[in-house]
């Protein structure tokens, strides 16, 4: 019996109840082709600590990752999408553009302008509508290349893919496999429970697989997310055992790459090593239904994975949460969007924001009022409380002082009253490349920027609260896990900034960047391959050689119009032009 028929014989259905990935979606209508250098490689580390990553780096650890960065350019502190969440984060890397402006708001968002399905989440079947969501006037690297073979694995990010697959059930087993009974018991049958219950570095290894086995098919366009250090650090915080499935992951990439070697794609293949979001340990659990009841307030935060066992549209009613005052939505476990009724409009209190005004003098189902903003304020496990001002400036505020932050033009001003929230020492008015280049190694890197673009979007929380250091919101939250211990979706600098590397023809060598943005970097690599979208970021400056530059349009051999990359070799000369 082979290990697939036996896994499938005992689970049957129970797959859907515990995914955290998406399985397999139907392939494009169209039949793909196969694509011409250059070639594009993601790698995608989910839930990549920068510190770990760093040490690791400096010890020799990661070899392969090395060779990457010693022939392209390194980004030390790479600014990842806000909120810090898997999935979502992905966007930029594929587009060029800020998460901000796809159309959706992270894992589990409120739509407001919805009455059906108004609560948007991505876990288990309905993770489909990340791609539904999304705006369609920007085009994914898969869209780019839509008529070339393009390949996607472990990604909720989709659209436009020829193939998408993923290892849901090897995760999930490996996972849970000490807080699971079935988990546990399928691991411990004689012989067998190894091929059922595999390790992570096992389940990597298929992942790497099912990439190099693709490469026969000359894939445009690949992606994998490599999702064992956020599994792990979700469940078991950051460790020595963390730090084995990082280097294992430069194993996966050593492998690939001697596979794209022999098969004569190596020459013409740009790589891009990413990470969505760091990770923290966390060791005490909030439960914000029970904090928010404790102020008189109804509170709603719903499951972790709703969408598991259903059908894959989202078609709740929005009169089903006509008895809550606040929906307390989870992204990332560290972060918290707070929507909050309005309790003055008859019939669409889902519909209109509540007046700050009304946060602050908020009606409670015991006939008293609360000022929502201040009660928040003072608790020790909530870090941040951040929420749009009347007049039309973004307010971050904790237990000692507020910070203030303002756009005018193409500047943001930051001001404070108290101690400064973000710890930046001193009220500025800064242009965004101004903001990221002073605050790249700061406690909270960007942050100013990154609040107040995503707070005053259409479907932003009425209040977003991220949680103080060791705490997360996610008591009892998962399924069979319980209590994290380990979390992201917050913008301290440990969740917010990660390691960047982008490697391949047209990419300056053994160049180092300090800072840039996860869009910024996406733009660089829309820029080479001579593509754009609609509110691209900047590329990294100095990111691409001086003769490295993409020429657009070139027809295919066999006149399909494709657009195809020529490159010409940099002289050594020109890498030191470019510092």
């Amino acid at each position: 019996m082979t290990k697939w028929a036996f896994r499938a014989g005992l689970a049957g259905s129970l797959i859907a109840l515990v995914s955290c990935w998406p399985g397999s979606q139907a392939p494009r209508t169209n039949a793909p082709q196969p694509g011409l250098n250059p070639y594009v490689t993601y790698f995608l580390i989910d839930g990549l600590n920068q510190d770990v990553f760093e040490e690791e780096l400096a010890r020799g650890n990661l070899p392969h990752i090395a060779r990457l960065v010693e022939d392209g350019v390194y980004i030390r502190n790479g600014i990842g999408a806000y909120p810090t969440m898997t999935g979502y984060a992905f966007y930029p890397f594929l587009t060029g553009v800020d998460a901000v402006r796809s159309g959706i708001y992270g894992l589990r968002w409120f739509d407001r302008g919805r009455d059906r399905g108004p609560f948007r989440h991505y876990v288990g079947k309905t993770a489909v509508n990340m791609n539904l969501d999304m705006r369609p006037d920007v085009k994914t690297m898969f869209e780019q290349f839509g008529d070339d073979h393009s390949m996607s694995v472990n990604s909720f990010m989709t659209r436009g893919v020829a193939k998408s697959t993923g290892k849901v059930w090897d995760f999930t087993m490996t996972k849970y496999r000490d807080d699971w009974w079935l988990a546990w018991f399928l691991a411990h049958i004689p012989v067998f429970g190894p091929k059922i219950v595999p390790t992570l570095e096992e389940v990597e290894a298929e992942v790497a697989d099912l990439l190099i086995d693709d490469l026969e098919a000359a894939p445009k366009v690949q992606w994998v997310t490599f999702a064992s250090p956020d599994a792990y650090a979700h469940v078991y915080g950051v460790d020595d055992r963390y730090r084995e499935l990082v280097r294992n992951i430069d194993v996966q990439i050593g492998r690939y790459r001697d596979a794209s070697r022999a098969l004569g794609q190596e020459e013409g293949r740009i790589y891009l090593v990413l990470s969505d979001h760091g990770s923290e340990t966390v060791t005490e659990n909030i439960q914000m239904e029970d904090v928010l009841g404790g102020y008189g307030l109804r509170a709603w935060r719903g499951k972790a994975a709703p969408g598991a066992l259903e059908s894959s549209k989202i078609e709740n009613e929005v009169s089903e949460w006509e008895d809550y005052d606040v929906l307390a939505i989870i992204n990332g476990n560290l972060m918290n969007y707070l929507y909050v009724r309005n309790p003055e409009e008859a019939g669409r209190i889902w519909f209109e924001r509540p007046t700050y005004e009304q946060l602050t003098n908020y009606p409670t189902q015991g006939g008293g009022r609360v000022d929502l903003v201040e009660r928040l304020s003072r608790e020790e496990f909530i870090e941040l409380v951040v929420y749009r001002h009347p007049d039309g400036s973004t307010h971050i505020r904790t237990r000692e002082g507020l910070g203030i932050v303002t756009k005018a033009g193409d500047t943001y001003g930051y001001r404070i009253e108290g101690r400064d929230p973000l710890q930046y020492g001193a009220p500025a008015r800064r242009t965004a490349a101004q903001w990221l280049n002073t605050t790249a190694e700061a406690a909270y890197p960007y942050a100013v920027v990154r609040l107040h673009d995503l707070m005053w979007r259409e479907n932003a929380g009425d209040i977003l609260i991220t949680a103080s250091p060791t705490y997360d919101f996610g008591s009892d939250y998962e399924p069979f896990v319980g209590n994290y211990r380990g979390g992201h979706g917050g913008i301290r600098g440990k969740q917010l900034r990660v390691p960047y590397v982008i490697s391949g023809p047209g990419i300056c060598k053994d160049k180092q960047v300090p800072v840039a943005t996860a869009e910024g970097l996406g733009a660089t690599l829309n820029q080479l391959l001579g593509m754009t979208n609609p509110e691209q970021a900047s590329p990294i400056p100095g990111a691409l050689c001086p003769k490295g530059a993409a020429t657009a349009g070139l027809p295919r051999a066999d006149g399909a119009g494709t657009r195809r990359l020529v490159i010409e070799p940099a002289s050594q000369q020109d890498r030191k032009d470019v510092g």
